[in-house]
């Protein structure tokens, strides 16, 4: 070596080297009369382009030999010590021969229910570069499965498989102490200081290298980036609690619950078969209360197991009170609470706002809810609601579902509440504004749906948002997918004794729509409540309107006794009020609960009584709904001809007054009688006018009436395929809805078949 020159020889490691290169540099420009030669200087001698050079004398990325000869051959190294540099070069960057690596923590025991995930991940292995992300909620079974196959892969991946865990959602980590830990194992003595230089030497030693890296509990792709080892035969697997949607992956697997026939599985081979045939009841009771959630099976399976005297019901007991099931399922070092707090700790360093709704929307006892419902909790805007909830379904602390519909997992649920209480009250407010919400959208979407039917309130009708729900399908499907919701609101608040004029005015906004639906369970539950909030409240008007609320629904449901008690409560009510609509709506309803009672002559009297006092109050409307039902008592009474006057009358005004969703009714009412007057063919025209404005409008249980009426017409017509096939098509439409009707239509079919 001449005595001026570096020597590659004396680099104790790779940024000597690289500051070497840079001495031969200088001296190369100094010979051209230079300062120092540029990166277009450095293109033009090697042929190198200028961004590559740049980036493989900073160290960020790995320089061939090829491309290391031409550098510094083209800065004046005679070819005879070109071949010291290649030396120093393979001595500071590719490690020794050594132990291959083999960091994978020992598999899981126990993996069941994750055949077809099992597949999926060993196929998106086997990609060039591949990137597989495992993302589900802590406690879920993710890192089993990472580690499961991560060694069933494991022979194929000669050059070893390194492991780190990043800690999840908890303290950033130290990624460059597991950068160096991986260098090490791969053989590199001397780990640069600089993290883009540790991170370039790593890429450097796994470039023709097999290598398996499996990452757990990874927080963010941040972490992940600088681990990835670069060789087109490696690959890398993934865990996370988040969805790190930045991360360039090749594959993502979501990773689900696991199902009731698995999780009984895991459950058995956990506590042994006899113990789980000696007592099923308590063991599916175990199965429900986990949810589905690997930590926690494993969890109530371990302490099972450890006590071997202990029946498998009284688990299933403690398991089912909720306020204790978070307690019983820790063992050890294992908890389902400890897992879901790190994913809460992770949220509340990023979102503050995702962090409260996660603490107000666990409150509520709903199903599932939307952005626009959680805005009326929070006081936000839909938009900042729908931001904060897409932060907690990126974090696997809710499921989003379809439609902008969320829902939480009950041990998230359940965590949710037990932060809530520890954090003291976040908003008192919240509650209330969430059901005065709710009643003013129902308001809504029962003006929007039955305009010429507008309920009575006590005080001011409440009002919705002007904008929402702006049309008959919105509205439809508003009540139709909120209706649980509703009902489990109202019972939540009754029993805290809060909002109970909230409570009674929900069930007068829904009770039209449940009667249209076919809703009759919930209309019966409604009932009930408004009723006692009334009561409370002291409300004698509320309590007759909710009367007549719960005695509909008896009525729907053949409890035709209790109907008639209620209804006739209610009138006394509405008597001693001296309040004349209610009154009529009392005596209509009272005519249709006789009728159904097989007092006909009742019947006409009460229904003559309504008719007259809504012909008095001008109601047309109302006039058209009785008249209707007139005309139902008069077909009872064999008297058709008559009927159908009352039917015709009925269908003028209500087709006058545009009201299409009655009209369907009034449709199937009149086709019904036909059958019974022995008109056939007129009967089956009506029903499919029924059918088809039924549809039109929305409502399947007024298409499931149509088409019973339907399928009796044609079977008056000698058509029994076709009546069968409209009795079958009316069955799904009426089930769960309106048993009575269902029953009548199953019965019938029974007895053709």
């Amino acid at each position: 070596m001449v005595a001026n020159r570096p020597d590659p020889r004396a680099a104790a490691d790779l940024r000597d080297l690289l500051a070497a290169l840079d001495r031969l540099r200088i001296a190369a420009a100094r010979r051209r009369g230079k300062v120092r030669l540029s990166l277009v200087d450095l293109q033009a001698l090697t042929g190198i382009p200028k961004s590559s050079l740049a980036n493989y004398l900073a160290g960020r990325t790995a320089m061939p030999a090829d491309v290391l000869d031409r550098l510094v051959l083209a800065l004046g190294v005679p070819p005879a010590e070109a071949g010291a540099w290649a030396a120093a070069w393979e001595r500071l960057t590719v490690p020794p021969a050594g132990p291959v690596p083999r960091q994978l923590p020992p598999p899981p025991g126990l993996l069941v229910g994750r055949d077809e995930t099992v597949a999926e991940l060993r196929a998106a292995l086997a990609e060039p570069w591949a990137l597989c992300l495992l993302e589900g909620s802590g406690g879920i079974g993710k890192s089993a499965l990472a580690l499961h196959v991560a060694h069933l892969e494991a022979g194929r991946f000669d050059g070893g498989c390194l492991y780190a865990d990043l800690a999840g959602a908890g303290d950033e980590h130290d990624i460059g102490v597991v950068q160096g830990r991986f260098l090490r194992a791969l053989g590199v003595t001397s780990a640069p200081a600089a993290p883009e230089e540790r991170t370039a030497l790593l890429r450097t030693v796994t470039a023709d290298r097999r290598v398996l890296v499996v990452l757990d509990n990874a927080a963010a792709a941040a972490q992940v980036r600088p681990l990835l080892p670069a060789g087109r035969a490696c690959a890398t697997v993934v865990a996370s609690r988040r969805a790190l949607v930045d991360l360039d992956r090749t594959a993502a697997v979501a990773v689900a619950l696991l199902s009731d026939d698995a999780a009984r599985e895991l459950l058995t081979r956990l506590v042994g078969a006899g113990r789980v045939a000696a007592d099923e009841s308590a063991a599916t009771g175990i199965v429900a209360a986990c949810g589905g959630l690997a930590l926690a099976l494993r969890i109530v399976g371990a302490r099972i197991a450890a006590r071997p005297a202990v029946p498998l019901r009284e688990f299933a007991q403690r398991l089912a009170d909720q306020r204790r099931r978070l307690d019983e399922l820790e063992v050890g070092e294992l908890s389902v609470r400890s897992s879901l707090r790190v994913s809460y700790r992770g949220l509340t360093t990023d979102s503050a706002s995702a962090a409260r709704v996660l603490r107000l929307a666990a409150e509520p006892d709903w199903e599932d809810f939307t952005a626009r419902s959680c805005a009326a909790l929070m006081a936000v805007t839909p938009r900042e609601a729908g931001r904060a909830l897409d932060q907690l379904v990126d974090a696997h602390l809710l499921e989003a579902g379809g439609e902008g519909r969320y829902r939480f997992h009950d041990m998230v649920r359940l965590f949710a509440r037990e932060v809530a209480a520890e954090a003291g009250p976040d908003d008192a407010a919240a509650p209330d504004r969430l059901v005065a919400a709710l009643v003013s959208t129902a308001a809504t979407a029962h003006g929007q749906l039955f305009p010429h039917d507008p309920p009575v309130y006590d005080g001011d009708a409440p009002h919705g948002p002007a904008a929402w729900p702006a049309d008959d399908v919105t509205a439809w499907r508003w009540f139709d997918q909120e209706l649980p919701n509703l009902v489990a609101v109202a019972r939540q608040h009754l029993a805290a004794r809060r909002s109970l004029a909230e409570v009674r005015d929900l069930a007068t906004a829904v009770v039209r729509f449940t009667q249209s639906a076919g809703y009759v369970a919930e209309q019966e539950e409604f009932g009930r409540l408004a009723v006692e909030a009334a009561e409370l409240l002291g409300d004698k008007p509320g309590v007759a309107r909710s009367l007549m609320i719960l005695a509909v629904a008896m009525l729907r449901c053949d409890r035709t006794a209790a109907g008639i008690d209620l209804l006739r409560q209610a009138l006394a009510v509405q008597i001693e009020l001296d309040h004349l609509p209610g009154q009529a709506a009392c005596l209509n309803n009272l005519g249709n609960a006789l009728r159904d009672a097989g007092d006909l002559d009742g019947a006409v009297e009460s229904l003559s009584e309504s008719l007259a006092l809504r012909r008095r109050l001008g109601d047309r409307h109302k006039v058209a709904s009785t008249l209707d039902n007139i005309a139902l008592v008069r077909r009872r009474m064999g008297a058709f001809e008559a009927a159908l006057v009352y039917h015709r009358q009925a269908l003028a005004i209500n087709r006058e007054l545009g009201d299409r969703r009655r009209e369907a009714l009034m449709l199937t009412n009149f086709a019904e009688t036909l059958v019974h007057a022995g008109r056939p063919e007129e009967a089956a025209e009506r029903a499919r006018e029924a059918v088809a404005l039924a549809g039109f409008v929305g409502n399947t249980y007024g298409e499931g009436l149509a088409l019973a009426v339907l399928g009796h017409a044609s079977a008056a017509l000698d058509r029994p395929r076709e009546a069968a096939a409209h009795w079958r098509r009316a069955l799904p439409l009426l089930a769960g809805r309106d048993p009575s009707a269902h029953a009548a239509v199953a019965e019938t079919l029974s007895r053709r078949d």
